[in-house]
């Protein structure tokens, strides 16, 4: 194969697809992950973030790489690893996720809004592959505002309503999330309340 990771417009699914065969280049690309080079970093979470929805169990191995990404202090290093641990929960047999439960969430206490985001629009996903964990996170996202105190909190509830519309059919709290939803209508931010529109025209019975 002739590619350099600092190409602009490369070709995602091939890559993915050979580095699903190749460990040696899964390895590197993994590495590279963490590349001061913006092009490279961004190119390999592309790659790794097609394979982690299309064949999670070859990363799953590498979890551990991936967590330390979550407590780094750069924040692209913890975007790149809210995403890519949120994909491999729905193969988590081993319950790693419940054992990083709370320091996931906690990036919420923090200030950077588009983590934030981030770790609230994931957690559709993470209840729907660990519904056990849904009370504990349902009642986070609930209360997202004594969790994150930056300045673009109203605009953070429209990925909390994104994150519910997600697991909505399948919640056991329903009465709680519809009643959040409805006081978004009033929400200072137009995605949050346009958000909430289109929660409540498709769950309101």
């Amino acid at each position: 194969m002739n590619f350099t990771l600092d190409e602009k417009n490369i070709d995602v699914e091939y890559l993915a697809k050979n580095a699903m065969k190749d460990m040696d280049l899964l390895e590197k690309i993994i590495k590279e992950v963490q590349s001061k080079k913006d092009t490279v970093r961004f190119n390999c979470h592309l790659i790794l973030t097609y394979i982690s929805i299309n064949n999670p169990k070859i990363l799953y191995p590498y979890w551990n790489e991936f967590n330390f990404l979550l407590k780094s202090n750069n924040n692209y290093h913890k975007f790149i690893a809210i995403h890519l641990l949120a994909s491999l929960t729905k193969i988590d047999k081993e319950m790693k996720f419940e054992k990083i439960v709370d320091a996931y969430f906690n990036i919420l206490k923090e200030n950077r809004t588009m983590t934030a985001a981030h770790i609230a629009k994931k957690s559709g996903r993470i209840i729907k592959s660990k519904p056990l964990l849904e009370d504990k996170i349902t009642n986070i996202l609930l209360n997202i505002e004594t969790y994150h105190k930056g300045k673009q909190i109203e605009l953070i509830k429209a990925s909390v309503i994104s994150a519910f519309d997600e697991f909505y059919e399948i919640s056991k709290n329903k009465e709680k999330i519809m009643a959040f939803v409805k006081k978004q209508l009033n929400s200072e931010s137009p995605s949050t309340r346009k958000c909430s529109k289109e929660f409540l025209l498709k769950w309101s019975t």
